[in-house]
């Protein structure tokens, strides 16, 4: 449901715009960041450049570790590993420095995902257990469990979320976005 999100998120920018409001204007960008890497990819590069740059303006850290795992999903999109590699582990070592354990999993599921790409097995088996692990200690986003499972047709083993339209729904949108899907 990529194009809805995008929607909702383009008109939280402009109201954000519209009332100066640049933490909001921030979490927007980084919203519509994330949403893009997954279905526009180079689009989303360009966004990200943005929200990074209104987000260390206002020093809102938690955001600047989303954008850099949106970054990784978007290079991983577009072959620039390296590149990935580099926005996650500068997102891991974000999520220490600033006291937000919940980023990791963004960047967990972003690593899950460039392990997806390379056909890295053994990289895809640890991220996966990681982002298992962080949604069962912190008790929230269990939905990636589920997502980084389903990019190799397997189950997770923390628990079904629930899903607006329907799991079978939810499991076909983010296969597709697969690498090589």
């Amino acid at each position: 449901m990529f194009a809805d999100a995008e929607q909702c998120y383009r008109h939280a920018l402009a109201i954000a715009k519209d009332t100066a409001n640049v933490a909001a204007e921030g979490k927007a960008l980084t919203d519509l960041a994330q949403t893009l890497a997954w279905y526009r990819p180079s689009e989303a590069l360009t966004v990200a450049d943005r929200a990074r740059e209104v987000n260390q303006e206002i020093r809102n850290q938690v955001e600047l570790v989303k954008v850099h795992a949106a970054v990784a999903v978007a290079a991983t999109l577009t072959y620039q590993y390296d590149r990935a590699t580099t926005e996650i582990e500068h997102g891991l070592l974000l999520t220490q420095e600033c006291g937000y354990p919940g980023g990791q999993i963004w960047c967990w599921a972003a690593r899950a995902f460039l392990a997806v790409a390379r056909s890295d097995d053994a990289g895809y088996g640890d991220a996966v257990a990681r982002v298992e692990a962080i949604s069962d200690e912190l008790g929230g986003n269990r939905f990636w469990a589920d997502i980084v499972a389903w990019w190799t047709d397997q189950v997770s083993t923390a628990g079904p979320a629930q899903w607006i339209d329907g799991e079978d729904s939810a499991r076909s949108r983010w296969k597709d976005v697969t690498p090589g899907a």
